[in-house]
């Protein structure tokens, strides 16, 4: 599942969001008979985006993100937590 949304701040200014969902629930744990196989995993990921129009050549662009793993098919060793921050300066000539 995805979805995300926009909204004009000023006219040069952007704001932006979305979040994105993905979950895996078909691992199938019968270690006493066989291998287990399969996947079990679940992901979130959310992020809010800034752009603002610096110049008519330049616009600035700030990110932040968030994302969440959970992984039972490796026994939670591949589980992880993450935030990024991302900075852009886009030039158009």
């Amino acid at each position: 599942v995805t979805s995300g949304a926009g909204y004009i701040i000023d006219d040069k200014t952007n704001l932006y969001t979305d979040f994105s969902f993905y979950c895996a629930n078909d691992h199938f744990k019968n270690a006493a008979v066989a291998v287990p196989y399969g996947l079990g995993a679940t992901e979130y990921t959310a992020s809010v985006s800034v752009t603002r129009q610096l110049t008519k050549q330049m616009r600035l662009l700030l990110r932040y993100g968030y994302f969440n793993y959970r992984d039972s098919t490796y026994g939670g060793h591949n589980n992880y937590e993450a935030h990024s921050v991302y900075s852009g300066l886009q030039f158009r000539f």
